[in-house]
């Protein structure tokens, strides 16, 4: 009986080890973020809490980039990534937009034009409503038919590997760069657009391991 009380108090004292989470680039699966409550961000992401449902990867060259998709009381899918775009430290949250969307907001004819490099007028929003806080009224190309790889899953702290699903990317962005677009051109001509808003890593609230 001695051994049997010793065997339960020693299971109640040994507390689980919890992970140390000190960066939002160490978020993994099942981790969490919380926005802060701030008129700068949409409505919708106000104060709002997500989870971290899925971790993919993007090799730039040699340079990895990692993009969290959470899920959270939104009525779409929100990506986060952090912005390599000047000294401050910033993150970017996206949103994919359907096909008819995207010809609704700017116009295929028009989107289809910024894929000739020597073309250099302002990409035009038609209505910036349809997103309250997402879009610009216009979005200027800094980024051409630039090159990527894309990979399934989480490989930081891991060798690049080969294979790969390679990617075209063309990055626009409004006058003060808080608002961004991009399109991903891949294989059989699947396209895929996100538009996005860059802010300072502080509208994050909190985060903590799940």
């Amino acid at each position: 009986m001695k051994k049997l009380f010793k065997a339960i108090f020693s299971s109640f004292s040994e507390e689980k080890e919890l992970r140390s989470l000190d960066s939002l680039g160490d978020l993994q699966l099942n981790d969490y973020i919380r926005l802060n409550d701030s008129f700068a961000l949409p409505a919708e992401l106000r104060g709002k809490t997500f989870q971290v449902d899925s971790i993919d990867s993007y090799y730039y060259g040699e340079k990895l980039s990692i993009e969290w998709a959470l899920k959270g009381d939104t009525r779409k899918k929100v990506y986060l990534s952090l912005s390599d775009l000047g000294d401050e430290d910033r993150i970017v949250l996206s949103y994919q937009l359907k096909k008819r969307e995207a010809e609704a907001l700017f116009g295929w004819e028009n989107i289809k034009q910024q894929y000739d490099p020597a073309f250099e007028e302002a990409l035009v929003c038609r209505d910036t409503s349809a997103f309250e806080g997402w879009l610009a009224a216009e979005y200027h190309r800094r980024e051409c038919a630039g090159k990527g790889t894309y990979f399934s899953g989480d490989y930081r702290g891991r060798v690049k590997p080969s294979g790969g699903d390679e990617v075209t990317y063309y990055e626009f962005f409004n006058e003060d760069e808080t608002l961004s677009m991009d399109i991903e051109m891949w294989s059989k001509d699947e396209i895929d657009l996100f538009i996005s808003i860059l802010r300072p890593e502080s509208d994050i609230h909190e985060f903590w391991a799940g």
